[in-house]
């Protein structure tokens, strides 16, 4: 089983172990968190810690490292982080207007973005975005949302008042505009 520790642990277990070396930082932490903190972890957290000192030091950025977060796991999106925030925008405000989102809309409209955006990433242009049925799946996964099927439901407008609606349509229409 894994351990989780905060950003603020991590910073703390980082600079002792820069100071103090790993295997020590490992026990003093064990002691301190009251569960065990593996010298491989300290020696990894510790390398991490000493990365974003450099990083500071070419930024010139004179500050105390106090918040050491974990790396970001796991495949980076297709599209970039931009043009998937994009997208995934675009598809919530569809499903909170009341629209349908199914995986063909999901393709389509991340096409439609994309080809306004940087038409060269599409596969048609030469470039490696190529979207398939299983990529809009797990986009639909990744936002929590479950697939809705267009709505069947019955229509406000009924035949009994069809002819009423039509007659106030029309009414509406001449007085707007003037038809010869």
């Amino acid at each position: 089983p894994y351990k989780k520790y905060t950003a603020i642990d991590r910073a703390k277990i980082g600079k002792y172990a820069c100071n103090h070396g790993s295997t020590a930082a490992a026990r003093m932490f064990s002691k301190k968190l009251g569960k065990p903190v593996t010298e491989s972890t300290a020696r990894s957290i510790k390398k991490a810690y000493v990365e974003d000192l450099e990083k500071q030091r070419k930024a010139e950025d004179g500050g105390e490292i106090v918040c050491l977060f974990p790396k970001k796991r796991g495949r980076p999106f297709m599209l970039g982080k931009d043009l998937d925030a994009k997208v995934q925008l675009y598809l919530k405000k569809v499903r909170e207007s009341g629209g349908a989102v199914s995986a063909r809309i999901v393709m389509a409209a991340a096409h439609g973005i994309v080809l306004f955006s940087d038409k060269s990433m599409l596969v048609e242009f030469g470039g490696h975005v190529e979207f398939s049925r299983h990529w809009a799946h797990s986009l639909l996964k990744r936002m929590n949302f479950v697939q809705c099927k267009a709505t069947t439901a019955k229509s406000k407008q009924t035949v009994e008042n069809f002819r009423e609606v039509k007659k106030s349509f029309l009414d509406d229409l001449v007085a707007t505009e003037e038809i010869p």
